[in-house]
């Protein structure tokens, strides 16, 4: 269930304020002609129509007018509410809110204007309570932004290790650092190579020689390519230094490595062919 909120109107406030779980039953059912929202202290179950939802001190949920309501909690306490009127305009832009939403570190700045807007309606000024119609759509606002920066960062949280390895592999052949890299990535040095230590269990600079040590098994393997041009292919120009790094992770020279795992695409006669993915001799097929 979502909560389907204007854009263009706005809300009517009904009442607001801080009051206690009276009827903590999920027998005891509400369903008011308003919409409205909590905020609660105490932990507990929801039940909006026949969803049940679990929440937390903290949490926040919004009931959509006409659906019903009720609510459960062993230990009861007290929870702010704004019950409104939302008039909606044919044609108007709208955005959704889901009807559970954990604040987290937020909480306390929702709280926060909860509390104001009550206090807002219930001084009872004109004024004042047109500001708090104000702030109440300015909160719907802030509650679909929060929301907005907690998807996009799960989609980077799901993706990131993705893109940065992808720039890691495409840029091989040139100088990588972890400042560069981090730039890339929108995100501190320290920060990424912490991260990148708990996810691949070493360092950047060791994740990357191994893949030109890897790429460079490939060139060695199957290209006539001097020990030199390997190197300053995979990104290590000084050929000493690369002689040492190949070494170093594999135990054994760049010329040794050739020498021992040379694959019959460097002698292939050219009057050798593929077919179904096995050398053949020509006159075979």
């Amino acid at each position: 269930m979502k909560f389907d909120c204007s854009l263009s109107g706005i809300p009517q406030i009904d009442r607001a304020g801080e009051y206690p779980l009276l009827n903590a039953d999920l027998e005891f059912i509400y369903q008011p002609p308003t919409h409205s929202i909590h905020l609660y202290d105490y932990d507990g179950i929801i039940k909006l129509d026949s969803e049940e939802i679990d929440f937390r001190s903290g949490d926040l949920t919004i009931e959509p007018t006409g659906h019903s309501y009720s609510i459960y909690s062993e230990k009861p306490g007290k929870h702010w509410c704004i019950h409104f009127f939302l008039p909606v305009k044919p044609g108007s832009t709208t955005f959704k809110l889901p009807v559970h939403i954990s604040l987290g570190g937020d909480n306390l700045y929702f709280l926060e204007q909860m509390k104001h807007i009550s206090h807002l309606v219930n001084n009872g000024s004109e004024m004042e309570i047109l500001e708090a119609a104000h702030r109440l759509k300015a909160l719907l606002i802030s509650l679909y932004n929060l929301q907005s920066a907690k998807r996009k960062k799960a989609i980077r949280s799901t993706f990131v290790w993705e893109e940065l390895i992808r720039l890691i592999e495409d840029n091989l052949s040139a100088p990588l650092s972890t400042p560069w890299l981090a730039k890339r990535m929108n995100i501190t040095s320290v920060t990424l190579s912490k991260k990148f230590k708990k996810e691949y269990h070493c360092t950047i600079s060791q994740y990357i020689l191994r893949k030109r040590v890897d790429w460079a098994k490939s060139l060695l393997t199957t290209t006539h390519y001097t020990i030199c041009e390997v190197g300053a292919t995979v990104g290590i120009d000084d050929p000493q230094y690369f002689n040492k790094q190949f070494r170093k992770v594999t135990g054994v020279s760049p010329s040794i490595y050739r020498q021992d795992n040379k694959t019959t695409t460097l002698a292939v006669d050219k009057d050798i062919s593929t077919i179904g993915g096995r050398w053949s001799n020509k006159e075979i097929s």
